[in-house]
């Protein structure tokens, strides 16, 4: 399916839904003896919510698994469980609490009973700093979006994924609070690790989004992003149409849109030049209209609360 109809799809499906959130746990086989423990914590939580599991018995991999769970929903976010992991009570509750238009919220959470505290920022971007868990609170549009996990990476798909969301301009926000535990029991990652390719893997996927990723600010300072002349999309752009068909087109502060420009072109342009040259572009799309509104959250959170 085309981006923008599979965009459109999303946007479609979540606006529909009147549930705030389903959480997804994939199961392999290697964890069917504790997946309980996962169910158990997803039923506990403070706002109700929508607890679905599917075990892979063919052993096709997390990310297949994952991609089969959200095929179905129509809750305004997912949330990915491991079976060998477990969620505090108020997990969906605290990151409710946090959300903001164009973000996914992720959180520290306990390994081994010890506290691990998640960046405060570009955890997938920046390699020097232990990424946050694949566990999030994540716009199921944002999910459909980008197409789900690769499900052909033997490992890294968390990494993958986040990654390719970035490129689509939706962002992680730390919630500074340890909401889950992460237990490490997977067969898989620990027989992925023994991988003779697993470096080859690993800098594939970063390599693979990196001249693609945008800035979210928020005091990310070294986060890369398009030169100011670039015509790619930049944090913040809308999609618009070229209403006629120069070679070239200026915008305001010295944007330059470089690529040759044709009647009808659709192309990613910052919002204040399509209002300020209306004869130049017609909008087509403007992201930051179409995640979940802080409204319709808040009052799906106040409906769910668990009695």
């Amino acid at each position: 399916m085309p981006m923008a109809a599979r965009q459109a799809a999303a946007w479609a499906l979540c606006t529909a839904s009147n549930m705030l959130a389903s959480i997804l746990i994939p199961v392999g086989p290697y964890h069917t003896d504790m997946a309980q423990r996962a169910v158990d914590s997803a039923r506990a939580q403070t706002l109700t919510c929508d607890v679905r599991l599917l075990h892979d018995v063919d052993s096709r991999g997390a990310g297949w698994c994952r991609n089969q769970l959200a095929t179905g929903i129509d809750s305004l976010f997912c949330i990915f469980l491991d079976a060998d992991d477990e969620l505090r009570p108020d997990f969906i509750e605290r990151c409710v609490e946090a959300y903001q238009p164009g973000k996914y919220l992720y959180t520290d959470w306990f390994e081994d009973g010890v506290r691990c505290d998640a960046p405060d920022c570009d955890a997938w971007v920046n390699t020097t700093v232990r990424p946050h868990l694949v566990t999030t609170l994540l716009p199921t549009m944002a999910f459909r979006q980008v197409g789900g996990f690769d499900e052909q990476l033997p490992g890294f798909e968390d990494a993958d994924f986040y990654l390719k969301l970035r490129t689509f301009g939706w962002c992680g926000k730390r919630v500074k609070r340890p909401l889950m535990h992460y237990h490490g029991d997977g067969q898989r990652s620990e027989a992925f690790k023994q991988n003779p390719q697993r470096v080859a893997i690993r800098t594939n996927t970063m390599n693979r989004w990196k001249d693609q990723l945008m800035g979210c600010g928020g005091g990310c300072g070294d986060v890369p992003t398009p030169q100011a002349d670039s015509s790619e999309r930049q944090l913040g752009d809308v999609l618009a149409k070229t209403l006629y068909p120069p070679a070239t087109q200026f915008g305001l502060g010295g944007r330059f849109y470089r690529r040759q420009l044709y009647m009808g072109q659709e192309i990613w342009v910052a919002p204040r030049d399509v209002q300020a040259f209306p004869q130049r572009w017609q909008l087509v799309r403007d992201p930051s209209t179409e995640a979940p509104d802080v409204e319709t959250v808040m009052a799906l959170a106040q409906a769910g609360l668990a009695k």
